[in-house]
């Protein structure tokens, strides 16, 4: 069945397909950015009944007003060819990269680090400052591509180097905001594009946890929001 995205601050779930029906079935109503799947429509086309989680026996249904949804695709089974920098980030993963607190460094992050041009000597000596965009121009670089060379995580948004995507490709780079006490502080994450589900993607990172692992990132909540995703253009090695 299709699947669709609320673009409303919050939708309300009903009962049945009418305004003045008991509503918000599952408080809170639902996000903005939240996906979810068509399982019926009115007969006026005004109402859809949809599944809210998409968790199996977990699912949640309810009515949902039908301008309030916009079709959204969710990404095609991974490839059976990955690209060369997700297979390196996967090698690093394996390898079992982990920050270490206190004077110590791990000299496997400081390499990561040492790829970005933006940082104070101080910065790329320590490895608790965040690495999460420094690894993934280090994976880039491993694999011949010029990545931003910034500690940003954003800065992967403007990069040259890249094609922006409405739909994700396996292994794409998704670009977040992350929020700080609930503001924009131009902060964000940066990571490999594995999956996504209703409402939450799965990344293979740098930083994430102080490791470099797969982890879940919210599409939008009070501490991230995703931007978007970003290719590397093809390069002949």
């Amino acid at each position: 069945m299709p699947n669709f995205r609320v673009t409303s601050i919050g939708l309300n779930v009903r009962t049945s397909p009418s305004a003045v029906t008991e509503m918000n079935l599952f408080p809170p109503a639902l996000r903005k950015g939240q996906i979810v799947e068509q399982l019926q429509i009115s007969p006026d086309g005004n109402w859809f009944y949809v599944c809210i989680d998409g968790e199996g026996s977990q699912d949640r249904q309810g009515w949902v007003s039908a301008n309030f949804l916009e079709p959204s695709q969710l990404p095609p089974a991974p490839p059976q060819t990955k690209p060369a920098w997700y297979s390196i980030a996967e090698r690093e993963a394996r390898s079992n990269i982990w920050t270490i607190a206190g004077p110590a460094a791990n000299q496997q992050i400081l390499e990561y680090l040492a790829t970005t041009t933006n940082l104070s000597p101080e910065q790329q000596a320590n490895d608790e400052t965040p690495w999460c965009s420094a690894f993934v121009n280090w994976c880039l670089s491993e694999a011949g591509y010029v990545g931003t060379n910034n500690a940003m995580a954003r800065s992967w948004w403007r990069w040259s180097g890249g094609e922006r995507l409405e739909v994700p490709r396996f292994g794409c780079i998704a670009v977040f905001k992350r929020f700080v006490n609930g503001t924009d502080q131009g902060f964000g994450h940066v990571g490999f594009f594995v999956s996504r589900s209703s409402d939450e993607l799965t990344l293979l990172g740098g930083n994430q946890g102080g490791a470099v692992n797969k982890s879940r990132y919210p599409v939008l909540s009070n501490a991230y929001e995703l931007i978007g995703y970003i290719d590397p253009k093809p390069v002949h090695l």
